[in-house]
């Protein structure tokens, strides 16, 4: 028999990886280790590094709120889930492209990347609302074509050094775990 406190716990983890899911797309299983919900496509690959045997539990509370801004609170149903202000939120008059791509961690670091060393504020706006669109979320980015990409982040120059940490923030941002953190080191 299954205790209440049991039944909780597994509730609140089956929600919290769902949001995971549903905010930043299926490359989240990327993580998946919890013996509680197993990756079923690796299972019957004893060396595959989803394989729950070569795992520990992930904390996916832990998880999900290291990667949600300061601004969006899961709790607040007038928090973004795309790009854009927040209701009663405090920006800084100077309009910021940051503070309006600063739904999550990932989307505020990506936006930080492509915007870097570029001085004309329309090649921002306009590349950056391009991008998002068609990566909306770090599953998406995480499996894009540098052909497909490369029309979108042109007008920024520097594509091979900005694709480049593209893909290391967006694998990091999935694989991290629990705690997703932004720190210098390799």
């Amino acid at each position: 028999m299954i205790s209440l406190i049991t039944l909780i716990t597994l509730i609140t983890v089956v929600t919290l990886y769902a949001q995971a899911i549903d905010l930043w797309g299926e490359h989240v299983a990327l993580v998946e280790t919890s013996p509680i919900m197993p990756h079923t496509s690796s299972s019957s690959n004893p060396d595959h590094p989803h394989n729950p045997d070569h795992s520990a539990e992930v904390d996916w509370k832990e998880y999900v709120l290291s990667r949600l801004s300061v601004k969006c609170n899961p709790n607040n149903p007038s928090s973004p889930s795309k790009p854009g202000r927040v209701e009663g939120a405090i920006y800084s008059p100077a309009e910021l492209h940051q503070e309006h791509y600063c739904t999550d961690v990932w989307t505020l670091l990506i936006c930080c990347v492509l915007i870097s060393r570029v001085s004309s504020r329309n090649t921002k706006t306009s590349v950056l609302q391009s991008f998002f669109e068609k990566y909306p979320k770090p599953s998406v980015a995480l499996t894009l074509d540098p052909v497909e990409a490369l029309p979108i982040m042109k007008p920024l120059g520097l594509f091979p050094t900005r694709l480049r940490a593209i893909m290391e923030i967006t694998n990091r941002f999935l694989t991290q775990r629990p705690r997703f953190e932004v720190n210098f080191h390799p």
